[in-house]
């Protein structure tokens, strides 16, 4: 039921093969295969209807769904949503929609019918679910959106403005990625990562700084960072844990500029991201 392709020939994963039905794949963070379906075992193991291959061996996923899975997703933090023809996953009642969190199977709030048959993550972290029932499409928010918001307005320096955009949002269990663009080619990045928004001249903080300039954020956090075909890439790991759901970070990237000698000759700054760290 599960075959992979390595260019030349197919072989099979883990030893599935035989009438097993699977009808959907994902793969979480870690690497780990899921497979989601119609059967009881999967290469000998006892597996209800879902199961996990960890490169070795494949395993149940708790005590499974106690009925087809038709599609799986995976949540920006890592954790996987079943959704089918089931009405328990595990012991626990569960309307065709589940999540597993890498230990334990929880349910969704109320207002699921089965059965679901696909379900597709939007760039913005609400979830689409398709079903054959009074509610063909739905739609699913989080209570915790993650957002990033441009904020504040970069200067120029040596290459024209100083520009940071966000790569995705922040999201808990993910890395939150940013890019810089507008360096020039004798220069490093300095990324500044805050909890409080500023306002403040540049030059009031460093002497070397162009005029019309301004930090945008506390500083909290500082890191220098390499500058690459006049673009530098920030990555934030968050934490996978409800403790930081809700928690606003501000983030600005500045320019430092060296003369042919590599003397500090200037500094600028980008705009900011007023960031919301999301969960689901």
């Amino acid at each position: 039921g599960v075959a992979r392709w390595d260019g030349q020939s197919w072989n099979p994963v883990g030893g599935a093969s035989g009438s097993v039905r699977v009808d959907t794949l994902a793969v979480t963070p870690n690497g780990d295969l899921f497979a989601g379906g119609w059967f009881d075992t999967i290469a000998g193991t006892t597996a209800a209807n879902i199961a996990r291959f960890d490169g070795s061996a494949w395993s149940a996923v708790g005590a499974g769904c106690d009925g087809p899975v038709n599609r799986l997703q995976v949540l920006p933090n890592g954790d996987l949503l079943a959704i089918g023809t089931f009405q328990n996953a595990g012991t626990l009642p569960a309307a065709g929609i589940a999540r597993w969190d890498g230990q334990s199977w929880s349910a969704l709030p109320a207002g699921f019918t089965t059965p679901k048959y696909d379900i597709d993550l939007l760039p913005d972290g609400d979830l689409v679910i398709s079903g054959y029932s009074t509610e063909r499409i739905q739609r699913l928010s989080t209570t915790c959106p993650a957002t990033a918001m441009p904020t504040g307005a970069g200067c120029a320096g040596a290459a024209g403005p100083l520009v940071l955009a966000a790569d995705g949002l922040p999201w808990s269990g993910t890395t939150f990625r940013a890019r810089a663009t507008g360096f020039p080619s004798a220069a490093f990045a300095v990324a500044l990562y805050g909890l409080q928004p500023a306002s403040t001249p540049l030059a009031n903080v460093l002497p070397q700084a162009l005029p019309g300039c301004t930090l945008w954020t506390s500083t909290e956090s500082i890191a220098l960072l390499p500058v690459v075909a006049g673009a530098a890439e920030t990555r934030l790991t968050l934490p996978n844990t409800m403790a930081f759901a809700g928690v606003q970070l501000f983030h600005q990237v500045l320019a430092a500029e060296l003369d042919p000698v590599g003397n500090l000759v200037a500094f600028t700054g980008s705009n900011a991201l007023a960031l919301v760290l999301g969960t689901w």
